[in-house]
């Protein structure tokens, strides 16, 4: 297996929106988007945590060039005097893929002061479903001589296994406890009524409108009838490439607009925080491409309603192949 580093090619970013006087969005300049690595209505979402729904990355770009590992440098927020983000890691994710272009399995190393403390092993057995879900098997492993017994390791991943399905809905279960994920796929009972009587959702329940694979709606409910956590996406037309997510969370709203450049490719995405119609902050989320348009560096940059801006987080991408 030939290993290789994709080198810096700068992209130029674009927004591909603007106010109208109604306030609603209108594109700049027609936008089609293309086949992009990253499934960018999953991966930065909180969809990374359950693991059971393996398909953050296009299988079909995987496959067709020839990619066997992605190795992502997670820096987070670990933030110098001068600004500049620390260049050591506190994560480092490995996938593999099988020539199919699908994640075969995922390592997970954790990191604390350059120590390693740990890891977590995901296997999947199965190749992900119509709706994105694959059989797996997980391991954690932890480092016994840490230095720090303060320091513990809970990651937040889930796993599910598959429950009841009709042409209405279908449920998984999650392990470890009794709660769980329910897809409703038909829109004919999107209403809380159908999901109610169809599925009895508690309130540890997630409900996806439509499938993990394309969500339009995530919540859980508080009652028959009102909902809370509430996550909303729209779509490019006929597309699985994301124009918005929202995220309610009671008392701030989050707002996320995806950045696409005139050939297609996702360039990135603006977060911007509200709190009662008050603006908190924005984070820029920035793409640095390499061969084939695949991100070999994704900057986060904060800016807060006094204008100071941070960078807040940093991440390194390293692709190899079969070839």
């Amino acid at each position: 297996m030939r290993y290789f580093i994709l080198t810096f090619v700068s992209a130029i970013c674009l927004l591909v929106a603007c106010t109208s006087k109604g306030g609603k969005r209108q594109a700049t300049h027609e936008v089609s988007p293309k086949p992009f690595i990253f499934n960018m209505n999953l991966l930065y979402t909180d969809a990374e945590n359950y693991v059971s729904f393996p398909i953050w990355f296009d299988d079909s770009v995987i496959r067709s060039a020839h990619i066997s590992k992605i190795s992502r440098e997670m820096i987070g927020s670990s933030v110098n005097d001068d600004n500049s983000i620390s260049e050591t890691p506190h994560e480092i994710r490995d996938y593999y893929f099988n020539v199919a272009g699908f994640i075969d399995s995922m390592i997970v190393r954790y990191f604390f002061d350059d120590e390693f403390i740990g890891k977590v092993n995901v296997v999947f057995t199965s190749a992900p479903d119509y709706f994105g879900f694959a059989n797996s098997q997980q391991w954690m492993i932890l480092n016994a001589v840490s230095a720090s017994p303060d320091v513990t390791l809970d990651p937040l991943f889930k796993r599910h296994l598959k429950g009841k399905q009709s042409n209405k809905s279908i449920s998984y279960m999650e392990i470890g406890n009794s709660n769980h994920l329910h897809c409703m796929l038909t829109k004919k009972y999107w209403g809380p009524l159908s999901v109610d009587s169809i599925v009895h959702p508690s309130k540890a329940d997630l409900i996806v409108h439509g499938t993990m694979r394309k969500p339009f709606k995530k919540y859980s409910v508080l009652n028959t009838v009102n909902e809370q956590n509430v996550q909303q996406f729209t779509y490019f037309k006929n597309s699985f490439s994301p124009e918005t997510i929202t995220r309610d969370e009671y008392p701030f709203l989050m707002e996320r607009t995806f950045q696409y450049m005139k050939n297609g490719i996702c360039n990135g995405f603006i977060d911007s925080t509200f709190s009662k119609k008050n603006f908190l902050a924005t984070t820029k989320t920035h793409f640095e491409f390499g061969e084939n348009f695949f991100p070999i560096k994704v900057t986060k940059t904060r800016e807060n309603a006094g204008s100071s801006k941070v960078i807040v987080g940093l991440e390194k991408f390293q692709y190899y192949t079969y070839d």
